[in-house]
């Protein structure tokens, strides 16, 4: 599953270290499974010296990831101010960030981490605002993503509300993405994509 000397710790339950470059879906039906697996992912992120970034949403809007982040990490107040970790609703994003090449803007992200002296970058987003008119346009950047994380120092996570995807969103999803992560009862399952 890893390459040793290319790995870093998910923080993510059911999935322990993963690959620069992976890309993670995550399937959530509550807001306490977002709790329970976002927040782990950004602290682990934040301990090993990453620059960590995460577009929000519902059930978890910023605000209440920064104050859970805070009671997981002392400093990270501190970590905030400096820019390693930039939390924000996704609405923010795509009103304040007007580019038309959002791949492109990942990678210079991850460059500019690297030239600060992280060990590499850590995004997320909750995809919940995604419409159905929009999916097909929303799988081909979720294509583009994949592809041009490989061989980057770049992982990222995809949190899919599973309550409002029908069966072919779900097998769409799994297919765009390397593993899949998602709660069964109170245990945490991952499936992995074979990589071509």
């Amino acid at each position: 599953m890893v390459n040793a000397g290319h790995v870093t710790q998910s923080g993510i339950p059911g999935i322990g270290k993963v690959s620069w470059g992976d890309h993670v879906c995550h399937f959530y039906r509550s807001r306490a499974e977002m709790v329970e697996s976002v927040v782990p992912y950004l602290v682990a992120g934040l301990r090993n010296n990453e620059r960590c970034m995460l577009g929000a949403g519902s059930p978890f809007y910023a605000d209440e990831v920064c104050r859970e982040l805070a009671r997981s990490v002392a400093d990270f107040e501190t970590r905030a101010r400096n820019g390693q970790v930039t939390i924000f609703d996704h609405h923010e994003w795509y009103t304040n960030n007007p580019s038309t090449d959002p791949v492109h803007d990942l990678i210079r992200t991850e460059e500019k981490a690297l030239a600060d002296g992280y060990k590499g970058l850590r995004c997320g987003g909750n995809i919940s605002w995604i419409t159905r008119k929009d999916w097909k346009s929303w799988l081909e950047y979720e294509r583009k993503v994949s592809r041009a994380m490989k061989r980057r120092r770049i992982l990222a996570l995809c949190s899919y509300d599973v309550t409002t995807c029908d069966g072919r969103e779900v097998f769409d999803a799994m297919r765009h993405h390397h593993f899949t992560v998602a709660k069964h009862d109170e245990d945490w399952g991952l499936f992995e994509r074979r990589r071509k």
